[in-house]
């Protein structure tokens, strides 16, 4: 047994049996000075996938830097994944190793995307997001825009405040957002753009999930300078969830 290898997964949370750690560093990257991890991926495979056959050569290895959750966002943590390459001798196939640690073709790490999506909860801006995960934030942009629905609140209700603004994201695209105007900010639904047509959809499908509710409901809506491609007022196009939604 490598005590190094127990030593780093015990501290990282690291269970992937594949992974062997054997060294670690201290290197400057991006004006930064890092820890680096550095550890051997080994392909678990006796037989190619493609022809079936055993007859597999080593073809050395491929070198990824994987971005880690660090405890102090001053100092961050790299995997440094040497992944084990195979190539067939009957087909010609190459078989690189993977681990659970990281997709393919990826270099950010499972625990580092999980982290992200805790920070996306609070009420926080995208840049100190993106510092504490040492990510750009184009990329907490990106998790925003590519994994909202992990985001979207239950339809069967609305807060008694609602917050409706614009929000700009990738590439500089204006996308409606709806928050509670308390003070918790929970996210309530974020529309890939902010056009006229589709926010009238979203009232549609909040309405069509919900059973009416003979009572008094006091849902108050806040604008916070929202200009709707179109002219169409807030009022307007949410006036009809008044009647209709209880207030939580």
């Amino acid at each position: 047994m490598n005590p190094i290898d127990n030593t780093i997964k015990f501290v990282l949370s690291i269970t992937d049996e594949n992974v062997n750690f054997f060294a670690y560093k201290s290197q400057s990257i991006k004006n930064k000075q890092s820890k680096i991890y550095i550890a051997n991926v080994k392909v678990n495979c006796v037989r190619c996938p493609q022809c079936g056959f055993s007859h597999l050569n080593h073809n050395g290895h491929y070198i990824a830097r994987t971005s880690y959750p660090s405890a102090n966002a001053s100092e961050p943590v790299y995997l440094e994944l040497h992944k084990e390459r195979l190539v067939c001798k009957d087909c010609g196939a190459s078989i690189m190793a993977s681990t659970s640690l990281v997709d393919k073709y990826c270099n950010i790490s499972q625990a580092t995307r999980q982290k992200i999506f805790m920070h996306l909860q609070d009420d926080r801006t995208q840049a100190s997001i993106a510092l504490d995960n040492c990510v750009s934030p184009s990329t907490i942009c990106r998790y925003l825009d590519n994994y909202d629905d992990l985001f979207r609140r239950n339809y069967d209700y609305l807060p008694e405040h609602l917050a409706m603004d614009e929000v700009r994201g990738v590439g500089g695209q204006l996308h409606f957002i709806c928050i509670n105007g308390a003070s918790n900010h929970e996210i309530q639904q974020i529309l890939p753009d902010r056009y006229k047509k589709s926010i009238p959809k979203l009232q549609e499908q909040i309405s069509h999930t919900i059973n009416p509710i003979k009572s008094v409901f006091s849902l108050i809506f806040i604008f916070y300078g929202l200009n709707l491609t179109g002219g169409s007022s807030g009022e307007k196009l949410f006036g009809c969830l008044i009647a209709s939604l209880p207030a939580r």
